[in-house]
């Protein structure tokens, strides 16, 4: 059975698994140029809901909150809303009965990511070649085009507000390739 999604409006909803419905995805696309948007353009409500819940699940998943803040109830299905979000400058930013507009951004631009590529398939790895005599072995080095679980589209918008990837060498750990 497919999912439903279940919008988190502020409230702590104990099962909500969306931070966007299907008409704010819309309304955010109505800010990007056609020209980009061409993938989005043909994807149906049903569509955009499940990509509203992967989105939202990855971005739960993915982020790290700064100390000091904390969900507003501990039966909330979803991260937010927080109470103790400050922003770059120091300025307390939420009204902790509502979802901050960033994240609903965030969102919607993780599901216009997700609609034109699988974020979540890893890129192939490892020995790109192979020669027996004398032996030769050759390792994949660029992972610079590698795709991120969070696009950094979607990151930088939440990264003034103190949210980091995990994994972020913010939080004290190394990405290990072989060389």
């Amino acid at each position: 059975m497919a999912p439903v999604l279940v919008l988190e409006d502020g409230s702590s909803v104990s099962n909500s698994n969306s931070y966007v419905t299907a008409t704010m995805y819309y309304a955010y696309m109505d800010r990007i140029p056609t020209s980009y948007k061409a993938a989005s353009l043909l994807l149906d409500q049903y569509t955009v809901e499940q990509l509203a819940i992967w989105a939202t699940q990855g971005l739960d998943a993915n982020i790290i909150w700064p100390s000091g803040t904390y969900r507003t109830n501990p039966y909330q299905a979803l991260q937010f809303p927080r109470i103790g979000m400050y922003d770059a400058d120091g300025v307390y930013i939420l009204d902790y009965r509502a979802i901050p507009q960033f994240l609903k951004d965030a969102t919607c631009q993780y599901m216009f990511e997700l609609a034109k590529t699988d974020l979540s398939v890893e890129p192939p790895r490892g020995i790109t070649s192979i020669k027996v005599g004398p032996i030769a072995i050759d390792f994949d080095k660029d992972h610079s085009n590698d795709p991120r679980v969070i696009p950094r589209s979607a990151l930088s918008l939440v990264l003034p507000y103190g949210g980091v990837p995990r994994g972020s060498k913010r939080i004290r750990s190394l990405p290990l390739y072989r060389a």
